[in-house]
């Protein structure tokens, strides 16, 4: 299954794409200052206003299930180098009504749980990654540094699995004209531990 759903923050302006297997924009659900505009790309667009503390979350709006091991794969774009603090792809069980805090929260803790996300923080050009479970994450930077910027107006591809069973984020990221894979693992919690049950029903965004 493919999701490219996003939360993103203030300052930021980012697209992202999918496309049912009919070629058809599936439905998504927008929150907060998130918006759809594809006029300046061959895709969705979700763009906050170009404004301070803002914070919005798109999400699919049909909950998936985690059996063992979910995978998801994400196109992200970003306009400007004028990024605001961060975005994370997140999967989450609160439903599509969800939205974190601004700022440094991501748009994403603390109100996102239970949760697993991977998250990239833009804020100041301070481009690094991670993986987290819902807790506060660390500032200013998160585990990973990355190996090039993401926000310079270049089109990135960007793809996680979730092993349920072993708690465990395997993410790559690559830019979408070629060139090397960067890859990453964090352990964070298993899925029990996180949404109570071993299999939980997860709405999936950013």
């Amino acid at each position: 299954m493919q999701n490219y759903t996003h939360t993103h923050h203030h300052q930021i302006a980012a697209s992202l794409r999918t496309r049912t297997k009919s070629g058809a924009l599936p439905p998504l659900v927008y929150v907060g200052a998130a918006t759809y505009n594809d006029s300046a790309f061959p895709a969705a667009q979700i763009i906050p206003p170009n404004v301070g503390s803002q914070a919005g979350a798109v999400w699919s709006p049909t909950p998936t299930g985690i059996f063992g091991m979910a995978s998801f794969t994400f196109f992200i774009y970003s306009t400007t180098a004028n990024t605001g603090d961060c975005f994370c792809f997140v999967l989450q069980m609160n439903g599509t009504d969800t939205l974190g805090g601004g700022g440094g929260n991501c748009g994403y803790t603390p109100n996102v749980y239970p949760s697993v996300a991977v998250c990239v923080r833009t804020y100041n050009y301070n481009q690094t990654i991670g993986a987290y479970a819902g807790t506060p994450m660390p500032y200013p930077n998160l585990a990973h540094t990355l190996p090039y910027s993401v926000t310079t107006g270049q089109a990135f591809n960007m793809s996680f699995q979730y092993n349920g069973a072993l708690g465990l984020f395997w993410y790559s990221l690559q830019a979408a004209s070629g060139g090397p894979v960067s890859t990453w693992n964090d352990l964070v919690s298993n899925a029990t531990s996180i949404f109570g049950v071993p299999n939980p029903t997860v709405y999936a965004g950013i």
